[in-house]
């Protein structure tokens, strides 16, 4: 299924961690992941690439979970994008990540900036819609 969440006002790096390894450890979220992670009301990002660092490595013990997973993120605001793009680009970079890849099982980070062009590319891989609580 496809889970939606809705971040608003000012986003840390800590509530991006926290919200993310809640996803990979909760048995009621379906597999593959598929999440549609909606910017669009954000009106500050705090956070840099070593915070970005810390949360994929922090990450590292839920990858099982994270295998075939699809993370879609609508953000339409320049600065927004541009920390995004830099968490895509790190997370493809992740050592287990590139392992995973090797296996054609690697889990894809990709942004976006129009909400159409998220859905589609996380229902080209199938998956139904369902609600996850907004957080700001």
């Amino acid at each position: 299924g496809l889970v939606l969440s809705v971040g608003r006002g000012v986003v840390t790096s800590r509530e991006l961690f926290d919200y993310l390894g809640a996803q990979f450890r909760d048995p009621a979220v379906p597999l593959p992941l598929r999440d549609l992670h909606d910017l669009s009301r954000v009106e500050r990002f705090e956070a840099g690439s070593d915070d970005f660092r810390r949360v994929i490595s922090g990450l590292q013990e839920d990858l099982p979970r994270f295998r075939d997973a699809r993370l879609a993120i609508i953000a339409p605001m320049d600065h927004v994008y541009g920390m995004y793009r830099m968490f895509e680009l790190l997370s493809e970079h992740a050592s287990p990540v590139e392992e995973l890849r090797e296996q054609a099982r690697a889990p894809e980070v990709r942004v976006f900036r129009q909400p159409d062009e998220a859905r589609e590319w996380l229902l080209s891989a199938g998956g139904k819609v369902s609600a996850q609580a907004p957080h700001s």
